[in-house]
């Protein structure tokens, strides 16, 4: 066996509850069990028997732990997500978000603002949560700020979520009394001193 079809057999729970989040997308979206294993990397189907056997042992941990289930569409089985696997398939998507900082500052303001209905309070309150825990600033309430290149990641994050038409992100050249927030990122480190 190639060194990269190894790999494939260090999966975890984390990996295949994220491989599915990219395939399903939207909570309890489902999906064919062959084509599940047909796209694992493409490969399951050239795999050993023990092999097979590895990954059916991960699937059948995922069914008993009730992060997934199957169900029967006419005379067809499916996979589908249950709401306690879907919110861990998320909490691992969000640990792995992670914003990239650039040796220099462009001097530009990143602001996150939303307005989110109080039915998705939840939603709202993980996603608040998740910006604080990126570092961003909070300006008031439910608006935020950082220094660097970040809409991308926290369209993603919104898209998670369902809440995505709620969040606007503005680009900003500056903010009155801004020295203060700059010194709060300096302390944090996100952004790096100008060399003199």
């Amino acid at each position: 066996m190639k060194e990269e079809d190894k790999k494939i057999f260090t999966l975890t729970v984390k990996h295949v509850l994220l491989y599915f989040l990219d395939t399903a997308v939207m909570l309890h979206q489902d999906f064919d069990k062959p084509k599940i294993y047909r796209s694992f990397h493409k490969k399951y189907f050239k795999w050993s028997a023990e092999e097979k056997r590895k990954f059916d042992n991960l699937m059948y941990r995922l069914k008993r732990d009730k992060l997934i289930k199957e169900v029967l569409d006419g005379k067809e089985k499916k996979i589908v997500f249950t709401k306690k696997g879907f919110e861990k398939a998320q909490k691992y998507r969000l640990e792995e978000l992670k914003i990239n900082i650039p040796d220099t500052w462009d001097k530009k303001w990143r602001i996150v603002l939303f307005d989110v209905p109080e039915d998705k309070k939840r939603a709202r309150d993980i996603f608040s949560s998740k910006l604080k825990r990126l570092g961003f600033i909070t300006l008031q309430k439910s608006v935020f700020i950082y220094p660097h290149e970040c809409f991308d990641i926290l369209k993603k994050l919104a898209e998670e979520y369902d809440i995505r038409e709620y969040v606007r992100f503005i680009i900003a050249d500056e903010i009155d009394n801004e020295e203060e927030f700059v010194d709060k990122f300096l302390d944090r480190k996100v952004v790096k001193r100008s060399k003199k």
